[in-house]
């Protein structure tokens, strides 16, 4: 074969190569993008469904979303700015309850815990409320035992406090520490005369009875 005709060929064959080329690479960028796609782990979802939480949040948001707590997923729980808790006893929140609750801006829970002294355990935890960095109102009416001083920390931009009938065993710390606080409703709750006291000191006439 002559030299012209060898090129001839060469050239050919680097076309058609090259041109099979360009054809494969949709399909081939296709593939891989299913792969991909195929492995993705659960936990790596943009929306995944939610990690358990205490009975009496799992049974609120299912209530206030209409559906099933396994079928709601972290984003709807965007849309809720205010939450009533059912009467559900339970020993304790879970550090994890109120994730994913950034909107809320009003709680109210009652009659969950019945700690009426040190030896009935924590209620809940310092980081429990951390998630709440927009709560402007939270209503208590419960027998609270004794809280972690910094409870109430994360709650700047808290707006009332309404303790109703509630009964502590010591005042934490933070409650004396809200920033934005323009009502703190305790007249009717039960708490050492001294605890009060500070309490006026603090607020002045903030503090008011109870609703």
């Amino acid at each position: 074969m002559s030299d012209i005709k060898k090129n001839e060929t060469l050239n050919r064959r680097s076309f058609i190569a090259q041109s099979l080329g360009v054809l494969a690479a949709p399909v081939l960028l296709g593939l891989l993008s299913k792969v991909a796609k195929a492995d993705i782990h659960p936990s790596e979802e943009p929306n995944p469904p939610l990690a358990p939480r205490s009975r009496t949040l799992q049974q609120a948001l299912s209530r206030h979303l209409g559906k099933p707590y396994p079928e709601i997923r972290s984003d709807e729980l965007l849309s809720i700015n205010k939450l009533l808790l059912p009467h559900i006893h339970i020993a304790n929140f879970q550090d994890n309850d109120f994730e994913g609750l950034t909107n809320l801006e009003s709680l109210e829970f009652f009659s969950l815990f019945h700690k009426f002294d040190e030896s009935d355990g924590i209620a809940f935890q310092r980081n429990v409320f951390s998630p709440l960095a927009n709560l402007k109102e939270l209503i208590i009416d419960d027998e609270l035992g004794t809280l972690p001083d910094d409870v109430f920390a994360s709650l700047n931009s808290l707006r009332v406090l309404n303790l109703k009938f509630s009964e502590f065993t010591k005042l934490p710390q933070s409650i004396f520490e809200l920033p934005q606080l323009e009502a703190l409703h305790c007249l009717n709750a039960s708490m050492p005369n001294e605890d009060l006291e500070k309490l006026k000191a603090v607020y002045g006439d903030r503090v008011k009875p109870s609703m």
